[in-house]
C-alpha cells in the first residue's frame, strides 16, 4: 500500500476550488486501487491523506488531466504546499480506529 499525503495552507478556496477538488476526489474514487483517504484541518492547514494499493495506481491519479489542471493553479488558492509519497510497511491498531481504507487492519502488514 503506498499514501500520498497533501499538506498545504489555505489561501483562497473560491467555487473554482471546490468544484475541481470534487472532481479529483472523484477521478480517486473512479481508480480501482484507490482505497480510500483522511483529512484534517489545522488553522490555515489543509492535510489529505490518499491511499493506494500501489504506486502505478498513483501515479495514474496524478497524471489525469483534471488532477494537472489542478497542479497548474495551485496558486490561485495555497500558500503553499508540500507532497509526501510513502510506502506503507506496516500498520496496527486496537481495531477500535475506523479505517479510512478497504480491508481493514492488519491486511498490508510485511
Amino acid at each position: 500500500m503506498f499514501s500520498a499525503t497533501f499538506m498545504v495552507r489555505v489561501e483562497n478556496y473560491d467555487e473554482t476550488f471546490h468544484r475541481l477538488n470534487d472532481r479529483i476526489i472523484e477521478i480517486a474514487e473512479q481508480n480501482p486501487g484507490y482505497l480510500g483517504r483522511e483529512s484534517w484541518t489545522q488553522d490555515d492547514r489543509n492535510v489529505v491523506i490518499l491511499y493506494w494499493r500501489s504506486l502505478d495506481d498513483l501515479r495514474a491519479f496524478g497524471s489525469h488531466p483534471d488532477h494537472l489542471l489542478a497542479k497548474s493553479r495551485y496558486k490561485e488558492w495555497y500558500a503553499g504546499y508540500k507532497i509526501v509519497i510513502a510506502e506503507v510497511l506496516r500498520e496496527y491498531g486496537d481495531g477500535n480506529y475506523p479505517e479510512p481504507y478497504y480491508g481493514g487492519p492488519g491486511e498490508f502488514e510485511q
